[in-house]
């Protein structure tokens, strides 16, 4: 349970931080008057699912592993990955406020 903890903290904050970047690199590109809510949308959703893929491929190939420690490790990933979307999307769509 606190390797759970640990690790879905760990990847709340790369969200934050991942998220953070993206609105400063759209407002700062992009001129007055143009879709910055748009933009901050669709690249918070890339990395999100980004993030996502990174976390689930590992995880589907741990779970198939013949080691328990390894099926285990998997199911971890796993459920990071699955928290990664349901917190993720909300941001991306609570990160274009305010543009």
């Amino acid at each position: 349970m606190e390797n759970l903890k640990k690790f879905a903290m760990i990847n709340f904050i790369i969200i934050v931080i991942y998220s953070i970047l993206i609105r400063v690199f759209v407002v700062l590109n992009f001129g007055p008057g143009e879709y910055k809510g748009l933009g901050v949308a669709i690249f918070s959703m890339f990395a999100v699912g980004l993030h996502f893929l990174i976390l689930f491929l590992p995880g589907i190939i741990n779970i198939f592993s013949n080691k328990p420690e390894k099926k285990e490790k998997g199911k971890l990933i796993l459920l990071t990955s699955i928290t990664v979307l349901l917190i993720g999307f909300p941001t991306c769509i609570m990160n274009t406020a305010g543009l």
